[in-house]
């Protein structure tokens, strides 16, 4: 509001005009790469080295980026870091690309063969889990064939099978004595032997008690095959199953998975048949013999057994590890796989029982191998989304039993990949039920906390903890708003980078994703978090040809630590993490799309007991809980621990990460940049078009340590012309493979014409400090650190060149030492040489941009020069938007910009300047226009790159002109 003055008097105000427009704050690189971890396709600021490896990790042997932020770090006070992940995914396909799983079941080995006719059979439904079988043994051979539908036999009054023989019965078989078998079900033979004709049929009757669950086994007593249906009497429906075989056993559990690693090409993984050692016949407790072979890797065949204590055991010999066979970049020995899951205790049980009845199996230890079946087992990461990477989440937290166990609210981690199944856990903890809170319709309250994944709970590492959490939305202690929602996410169609979510991240570690219905208050204030939803099976076990089972995991349903017993407050009950006795860490892998739910189920704290020795929780509580769920265990122990499923890189496991020397156009990393329907190529891609964006991303420089413009072409011409478009940022661009000449550096430049990008010859040798070894590394590791470096001693237009801000105190050597001849060779054709000088060490002796034209712009101190002087005045004349076109804001203008030049031209940047926003330029058709135009002429400074100095012998007695005289015997005289 105006001052009114009414009566006379002195009146002061204060007016601050000491205002002026902010310019460019801190500018960095940014470093586009793969990272350990991090946030995938989120351009993220980091200030220093330690900063960066909580965000993305450590050094790594496997990617140049992290050595590069160090680098660059130890000289600039920010950096902008661009992980890249795949997009495609992987698939495992059949007869391609599959694994092989290993299998214990009960029974004999069975020959496999493919179904010769149809069986028909009901379609009931019955509760738990049948199977129907029919063996059939023509000349000894055993073929079994297995119903499709595992609810397959009728549980009511005496239904009548019939099994019809088929025309294919061999000639000479003049009867069929038919032996059924069958336990405890009463089963007659209405009809003992047959003729051969076509068509006679043979009538089994069951009993009504006792059929379910049972397997029927026909038998033949003659040589012969048998066609024909099992059809069923009057009044029931027959399902026609197509064939189909179980090639080795009843029901089988998987053990292991081994996944198929090969360095290029498709790779293919197989194993013959199992073959018995020392006259063992397929028992889990002797050693077997299996051959490992495939596309393109050398055959195999060893001794091997499924006793962890062996040296002989099978995962053991085989390895953790994709690359753990890779001798070269095309080629393997030895292993052409490597252990992906390992079920070990289920093992160990097989082999202190002599089979697995405990796990459903029956008796009996079988061992098969089994590949996939007509069915592809696909992992693209995120469900539901197109993205191969993913971040990883836990099932969601559900609510008491007696209230329908709703879906509640579940997390997801920030960060992509699939280590992080392997770092995080959620507990919950401190519940405090609606009733135990003052006032009506309270929401519980309950803790949050944020841990290690293989902490103990006697000893937690405690990340984050959050306190009274709510699930009511109108309160402040909203679980959402007390850690946060929000998420960034990619969209194609606006080539922007999106932040989904309501509410900001508090969490450093995850994000909390509540359903609908709790958003919306549409669930009772009484729910509470009392357990989760099951976890899912790590691969999809209906995409093997083998029957078989994906194991159960393991939970934790007594508050107790260690196994003295002993009752402990602080144990936590849910998913079990650290444990000899549980093979839980076969879950924390990537997830595969339409993973199935784990025959565990959903766990609740309402299903356990707690502890007897606690007197405070004692029962099964399911039928004890009121309609209201506020009956239940004492809530002090009330806390489970949840895990983290589905973190995903993108990249085929099967996939060796090629570096250094190694580096083809198809494999830089892992990715392959050969093509623009690559992977490789989309991923660096879409990380320069977020990067593209010049007013969310403020860098000055690019570099993509690894892509190497000879190789990789799409994606050099790609950053050059992000750079160009943007017109701020400077690109260091790798030419050449490590073992390039001189003369292939030459020829691989040629065409490239830009003077925005520049390139560096040859690698260098830098220590790995995470490994205490020498690395050879492509230029960009190093040039950008090196004009930080040169950007701290001077400024953005001294050349990062030379002894005094070029020298690279960091590397060891560089791989070639060059002479004079082919110093020049390389700079005549635009390359910057990285020379090495006796006593001085290694050094950039050059500083050509990729411009062809000879203008000030083929240098680089140039070309950052106008990049620094452009983003000054751009950043700063953003004040003047909107502004009155008047003599006011063109003098506004003024005074930024000639003080900042004049500035600059005292720092040895410019020769001179000037400076024009008058009515010269801003006529009044340009005013009309709603334009404001100045114009800015600028001479920049040039550097001295050839200093000449001409060496003069003059005869005895001649005179010297100048200031410096002719000198005595004891001085010069101005040289």
């Amino acid at each position: 509001m105006a001052e009114q003055i009414i009566s006379p008097g002195v009146f002061t105000r204060e007016n601050d005009l000491s205002f002026l427009p902010q310019g460019v704050g801190a500018i960095g690189a940014a470093i586009v790469g793969p990272t350990v971890k991090g946030p995938a396709f989120v351009p993220t600021v980091v200030r220093n080295f330690a900063e960066y490896e909580r965000r993305f990790g450590p050094l790594n042997s496997e990617t140049y980026v992290p050595q590069t932020v160090r680098e660059y770090l130890k000289n600039a006070g920010a950096v902008t870091v661009c992980r890249v992940l795949a997009g495609g995914g992987y698939t495992f396909s059949s007869g391609t690309t599959e694994p092989i799983a290993v299998i214990v079941g009960s029974g004999s080995a069975v020959t496999a063969v493919a179904a010769t006719g149809s069986v028909n059979f009901l379609s009931a439904s019955l509760s738990g889990s049948h199977e129907v079988q029919i063996t059939v043994t023509p000349g000894g051979t055993e073929y079994r064939y297995i119903a499709s539908d595992p609810a397959a036999i009728p549980a009511d009054n005496s239904p009548v099978f019939f099994f019809g023989t088929g025309s294919t019965i061999g000639a000479s078989v003049t009867s069929l004595a038919a032996k059924i078998t069958a336990t405890s079900i009463g089963i007659t033979a209405t009809n003992s032997s047959l003729a051969a004709a076509p068509g006679t049929i043979l009538g089994l009757t069951a009993s009504a008690a006792g059929i379910a669950g049972n397997l029927i086994t026909v038998e033949t007593g003659s040589g012969g095959t048998i066609t024909g249906d099992v059809a069923l009497g009057p009044g029931y429906t027959n399902t026609t199953f197509g064939g189909g075989v179980d090639a080795a056993v009843d029901k089988g559990i998987l053990v292991g998975l081994l996944y198929p690693s090969k360095a290029t090409g498709t790779p293919s993984l197989e194993t013959t048949a199992l073959s018995p050692v020392g006259g063992a016949v397929h028992v889990i407790s002797s050693s077997f013999g299996i051959t490992l072979n495939g596309t393109g890797v050398t055959s195999n065949s060893f001794s091997a057994s499924l006793n962890p204590a062996n040296s002989d055991y099978l995962f053991k010999y085989i390895g953790y590890n994709s690359n753990n066979s890779k001798d070269s970049a095309t080629s393997y020995s030895g292993m052409p796989g490597y252990t992906f899951l390992n079920f070990k205790k289920l093992q160990s049980d097989a082999l202190a029982t002599g089979d697995l009845s405990g796990y459903g199996i029956g008796t009996g230890s079988t061992v098969v191998t089994a590949k996939m079946s007509s069915t592809d087992c696909v992992f693209s990461g995120e469900i539901g989304k197109t993205e191969g990477y993913g971040y990883a989440s836990t099932p969601f937290i559900q609510s008491q039993i007696a209230l329908g166990r709703k879906d509640l609210f579940q997390f997801h981690t920030l960060d992509h990949g699939k280590h992080l199944c392997h770092e995080y856990k959620v507990s919950i903890a401190n519940l405090k039920e609606p009733a135990d809170i003052d006032g009506i319709e309270q929401y519980s309250q309950f803790s949050v906390i944020i841990r290690k994944t293989m902490d103990k709970d006697k000893s937690p590492v405690i990340l984050e903890q959050y306190n009274n959490v709510t699930l009511d939305p109108d309160s402040p202690r909203y679980i959402s708003r007390i850690i946060g929602d929000r998420y960034p996410n990619y969209n194609e169609t606006l080539n922007k980078v999106e932040l989904l979510g309501n509410y900001p991240n508090v969490s450093n570690y995850i994000r909390v994703a509540v359903s609908d219905q709790v958003d919306q208050k549409s669930i009772s204030p009484k729910l509470s978090p009392k357990g989760f939803k099951a976890v899912s099976n790590t691969f999809r076990t209906a995409s093997l040809s083998v029957n078989c089972i994906f194991p159960s995991a393991s939970y934790e349903g007594v508050q107790q630590l260690g196994t003295d017993n002993t009752y402990n407050s602080k144990g936590y009950l849910g998913f079990k993490f650290i444990d000899k006795n549980s093979d839980n860490e076969n879950f924390l892998q990537p997830l595969p799309d339409s993973a199935e739910t784990n025959i565990s189920g959903d766990f609740s704290v309402e299903d356990y007991s707690g502890h007897p020795s606690s007197s405070l929780w004692v029962g099964s509580l399911s039928a004890s809980l009121s309609n209201d769920g506020s009956a239940g265990p004492t809530n002090g122990q009330i806390k489970f621990t949840v895990p983290f499923q589905g973190g995903d890189d993108g990249l085929a496991p099967w996939t060796v990460k090629n570096i250094g020397k190694q580096i083809t156009g198809p494999n830089l990393y892992g990715f392959n940049l050969s093509a623009t329907n690559k992977a490789g190529y989309k991923a660096y891609k879409k990380a320069l078009d977020i990067l593209s964006n010049q007013d969310e991303y403020d860098i000055n420089m690019l570099a993509m340590p690894g892509v190497i413009h000879s190789l990789h072409p799409l994606v050099t011409n790609a950053g050059i012309d992000m750079c160009e478009e943007r017109g701020d940022a400077f690109f260091v661009m790798d030419l050449n493979e490590a073992d390039a000449s001189v003369n292939t550096a030459t020829t691989n430049v040629s065409g490239l014409d830009t003077n925005y990008a520049a390139v560096y010859y040859p690698w260098v040798k830098v220590l790995d400090t995470a490994a205490n070894k020498p690395v050879l590394v492509p230029p960009s590791v190093i040039v950008p650190g090196a004009i930080a470096a040169s950007d701290r001693i001077g400024a953005e237009w001294f050349a990062p060149a030379g002894l005094n801000r070029g020298i690279l105190g960091n590397v060891l050597e560089a791989k070639i030492r060059l002479s004079q001849a082919e110093r020049d060779t390389l700079y005549n054709e635009k390359i910057n040489p990285i020379a090495t000088f006796p006593q001085t060490g290694v050094c950039i002796w050059g500083q050509k941009t990729l411009q062809e034209r000879s203008t000030a712009l083929d240098r680089i101190n140039v070309r950052r020069l106008l990049i620094a002087l452009k983003k000054f005045i751009a950043s700063s004349s953003k004040y003047l938007v909107f502004e009155q076109n008047t003599l006011q804001t063109r003098t506004r203008f003024l005074n930024i910009v000639n003080p900042y030049l004049e500035s600059v031209q005292q720092r040895q940047g410019l020769y001179a300047f000037r400076v024009q926003m008058d009515e010269a330029n801003n006529t009044p058709d340009v005013i009309d226009r709603n334009q404001l135009v100045g114009a800015i002429y600028l001479q920049p400074t040039k550097t001295a790159e050839f200093i000449v100095l001409d060496f003069n012998v003059l005869p005895t007695g001649a005179t010297f002109d100048g200031a410096g005289g002719a000198g005595g015997a004891g001085g010069g005289g101005g040289y």
